[in-house]
């Protein structure tokens, strides 16, 4: 049985700081220069936002795929797979099944399946 504790994204104090989307200015009324001034200002300061956003979401994604992709590899060993050439389908209909309750219910699912390829 593996330990799934260690597929898991660390805690990351950045998340909370992102989770919610920045504010997006809105455009003022009239032909006032020093409004559209602050506007253009805010504008900036929300695009750097979005993409500082975009790109701590791409880093965290990458992190979850490297530790979904160690699972995989794991799973296979644990279940002495690694040189099957259908584990990967096996991974894929026990991942279909069970990775909405979590990788536990991947590995059990993979673990009930695995006598359908040996």
């Amino acid at each position: 049985m593996l330990d799934f504790e260690k597929y898991k994204l660390p805690e990351d104090s950045d998340f909370e700081r992102f989770i919610t989307p920045p504010f997006h200015p809105k455009m003022p009324k009239g032909t006032d220069p020093e409004l559209f001034r602050i506007y253009a200002n805010q504008l900036e300061e929300y695009n750097k936002k979005k993409e500082e956003r975009n790109e701590y979401f791409l880093k965290r994604q990458d992190k979850q795929y490297g530790l979904e992709e160690q699972f995989k590899i794991d799973l296979f060993d644990d279940l002495d797979i690694c040189d099957n050439t259908k584990r990967h389908k096996l991974y894929s209909i026990a991942w279909d099944i069970g990775h909405a309750s979590g990788l536990h219910e991947v590995y059990d699912n993979a673990e009930k399946l695995v006598e359908l390829i040996r």
